[in-house]
């Protein structure tokens, strides 16, 4: 009986090991929108994903590209202006994100995103990537310069930007102060639950692989769109004000 359970203890430990690779390497994944209804897939990518085929990403369902642009008060991302304009010209709906820092003012971090994106049409509303954990900063502190950039960024575009979090970010800051803004959430292990709020985009994987990702760097976040393809089209005829004149 002892050396049964050592048999099986082993076994469910290899297995478990064989389960986190298959993770890690992104051959499998936790959750699977698709079967859960949600139609619409997207991605979201930075200079970290190199030269990508968009082509080759078009080819495989994804409609829509959340892109980073900008982060703090003064970087751009170098791969920014090449990725709007070949995603967008392989029909593939495109919107812009920044990276928000605790160590710099909203307003200057506001004005360095719309420096830069302010010459390309986009499709999606501007997203705020909001990834600050409690110990990077005061908290009213950082709340209050984070609105300041969402305020900055709704008067300039005419929409209401995305804000994009995870729980841990969206509990430690933004549960109160959202303010309508719409929410892009990440959970790589179910469906997302937020206490008071709905969602809109889900990031569901952080190691998907797809065709046309560099193969220096395989990995590319997986997203879906909280509709089905109808509302989808709805959703982005909303979104046609005079800033977003890339709407197709």
């Amino acid at each position: 009986m002892k050396k049964y359970f050592i048999y099986l203890t082993v076994i469910c430990g290899l297995l478990v090991i064989i389960l986190i690779g298959l993770f890690y390497n992104g051959i499998i994944w936790f959750v699977d929108p698709v079967s859960l209804g949600y139609q619409v897939k997207g991605i979201d990518v930075a200079r970290y994903q190199g030269e990508i085929d968009w082509k080759a990403i078009s080819s495989q369902g994804i409609q829509f590209a959340f892109i980073k642009a900008t982060e703090g008060s003064s970087y751009s991302d170098p791969m920014f202006a090449t990725n709007i304009v070949s995603s967008r010209g392989n029909n593939i709906f495109a919107g812009a994100y920044h990276f928000f820092s605790s160590e710099s003012p909203g307003k200057t971090q506001a004005q360095n995103f719309i420096n830069i994106v302010s010459e390309y049409p986009i499709d999606l509303p501007p997203v705020l990537d909001f990834e600050i954990t409690k110990l990077e900063g005061d908290t009213e502190y950082v709340t209050k310069e984070a609105i300041i950039f969402l305020n900055e960024l709704e008067k300039y575009f005419g929409t209401k930007p995305i804000v994009y979090t995870t729980y841990k970010s969206y509990e430690n800051y933004l549960a109160n102060n959202l303010n309508g803004y719409p929410l892009w959430i990440r959970d790589l292990f179910k469906e997302p639950e937020i206490n008071g709020h709905d969602w809109i985009f889900w990031q569901y994987c952080n190691r998907g692989r797809l065709e046309g990702i560099d193969e220096k760097q395989i990995y590319v976040d997986l997203n879906v769109f909280n509709g089905s393809e109808n509302e989808f089209k709805e959703y982005l005829k909303g979104l046609n004000t005079p800033k977003q004149a890339g709407i197709r």
